[in-house]
């Protein structure tokens, strides 16, 4: 896990793709501004459904959520910050999985900060594309852990939802 010397300008264009599933493991990569963060991550933790669940509560309103993953050894922490409709999206890297240390205490990885729906909209879709991809029972062979559907359910209306608040009135 290498610190990144850069960081991108506020709403950088930001990507997010998740590749390579295979026997418990899945490598995901964020992109932004010129920088990124490739990441091999462990069946150890649920860490794909657990960021989807933490994506639905940054889109309800709360303002940071943060959830690991994890990467034998080591672990990968994810700090979402809310502002308005902007996210500010930090990546820590441990160097054991499971830490209880402070966010502080991690080396910053990747640092960005993008349009909410933007990091909702990409997660989303890697998501949809695992589905129609693996199916709920091929998700579960291949990462150990059952596809978080009723997450993505609620994290597909909220994007829908947030979406059509934004459209100008003008449009309606």
């Amino acid at each position: 896990m290498d610190v990144l010397e850069s960081h991108p300008e506020r709403g950088a264009p930001f990507t997010l793709t998740i590749s390579d599933l295979d026997a418990g493991w899945c490598s995901v990569t964020v992109s932004a501004g010129g920088q990124s963060l490739p990441m091999d991550v462990s069946f150890l933790s649920d860490g794909l459904g657990d960021l989807t669940e933490r994506a639905v509560r940054v889109l309800r309103g709360l303002e940071r959520a943060r959830c690991c993953w994890a990467d034998e050894p080591g672990e990968y922490r994810w700090v979402l910050a809310r502002r308005g409709e902007q996210l500010r999206i930090r990546v820590l890297g441990f160097a054991r999985e499971f830490s209880q240390l402070d966010d502080e205490q991690g080396k910053l990885l990747f640092e960005t900060e993008c349009d909410l729906l933007r990091f909702a909209s990409q997660w989303k879709g890697q998501l949809h594309q695992l589905l129609n991809t693996l199916g709920p029972e091929g998700y579960r062979l291949k990462l150990r852990h059952d596809f978080p559907l009723e997450e993505f359910e609620q994290l597909s209306r909220l994007i829908h939802e947030q979406e059509q608040a934004r459209r100008p009135a003008w449009r309606e």
